[in-house]
C-alpha cells in the first residue's frame, strides 16, 4: 500500500507521458515531495515505470535513468528498474502476464552482465537476493553462499539485500529477522550489512501501528552491532519526518 502507491503512480505517469523530456518532467514532479524519502520513492517508481514503458528493455531503461539530473536520482531510478525486473520475473510486474529476459537460473544475473559500472552493479545487488530467494524457494541458507560468491566489491551489498528480504518475509519481526541474519558470516561486516538492510525496511514502513518497532529491533541486536544500528536509525529519521 505504502510504496505501491508511488510505484503505480509513476508507472501510470510513464504510460501516459512516455520518456520524452523525462529528466525535466521527473525533476519537476519528484521535487514536490517534502521529505527525501518521498523524493526517493518517486524516483524509484520512475525506474519501475520506465522499464515497463520500454517493454522490459533493461539496458535502455538504465540508459534513460542515467540521464536524470543527479547521482541520487539516477541510482534511485536504477533500483526501481532492477526491482521491477525481479517482480516481473516472479510474475508480479506492472504489465500483467509480461515476461522479462533479464532473469535466469544464474543467481547473479543480470548484475554480472552490467560491465564495470559500480553504481548499476550496486543497485542491482541491492535487490538481487529477492531473485536468489525465488530460485531457492526462499531458502536463506542457500542464498548465503550465493552472496559470498559475488564479486568481492558486491558481497557486502548482497548481504544488505538479504537483510531487506529478511525484514520483508518476516513482516518486520525483530527476533525472526535476527535469526535469519545469524546465518550471515560475522567477518567483513557482513552481519552488520544484514542488520542495516533489515532496519531500513522497518524504518521505510514506519507508521502508527508499528510503534517502537525500529527501536525494539536495535535493542535486540547483539552488542557489537547495536551502536551502528542506532546510528543508522538516528540518521534515517530526518529523511522520513523532515525533522
Amino acid at each position: 500500500c505504502h510504496s505501491g502507491y508511488y510505484h503505480g503512480a509513476m508507472e501510470s505517469f510513464l504510460a501516459q507521458k512516455g520518456t520524452e523530456g523525462l529528466t525535466e518532467n521527473i525533476s519537476e514532479l519528484c521535487s514536490t515531495f517534502k521529505t527525501s524519502f518521498g523524493i526517493f520513492e518517486c524516483l524509484h517508481g520512475v525506474g519501475h515505470g520506465v522499464l515497463a514503458y520500454e517493454d522490459y528493455d533493461l539496458m535502455e531503461t538504465l540508459r534513460l535513468c542515467g540521464e536524470l539530473s543527479d547521482v541520487f536520482s539516477q541510482r534511485s531510478c536504477f533500483g526501481g528498474a532492477f526491482m521491477e525486473n525481479i517482480v516481473t520475473g516472479q510474475g508480479l510486474g506492472a504489465i500483467p502476464g509480461h515476461e522479462t529476459q533479464w532473469v535466469s537460473d544464474d543467481p547473479h544475473f543480470p548484475c554480472n552482465a552490467l560491465g564495470d559500472d559500480y553504481a548499476r552493479r550496486y543497485e542491482c545487488y541491492q535487490m538481487q537476493t529477492s531473485w536468489m530467494l525465488t530460485l531457492t524457494r526462499y531458502n536463506f541458507d542457500q542464498v548465503v553462499p550465493f552472496c559470498l560468491n559475488a564479486s568481492s566489491d558486491m558481497v557486502s551489498v548482497c548481504f544488505k539485500s538479504l537483510g531487506r528480504d529478511a525484514a520483508g518475509v518476516t513482516l518486520r519481526n525483530p527476533d525472526k529477522i535476527l535469526a535469519m541474519c545469524e546465518k550471515v558470516p560475522k567477518q567483513g561486516g557482513f552481519y552488520d550489512e544484514c542488520v542495516s538492510g533489515a532496519l531500513n525496511v522497518i524504518v521505510d514502513f514506519w507508521g502508527p501501528k508499528l510503534g517502537s518497532q525500529a527501536q525494539e529491533f536495535c535493542e535486540a541486536v547483539p552488542a557489537p552491532s547495536q551502536k551502528q544500528c542506532f546510528t543508522i536509525l538516528e540518521g534515517r529519521l530526518p529523511q522520513l519526518f523532515g525533522v
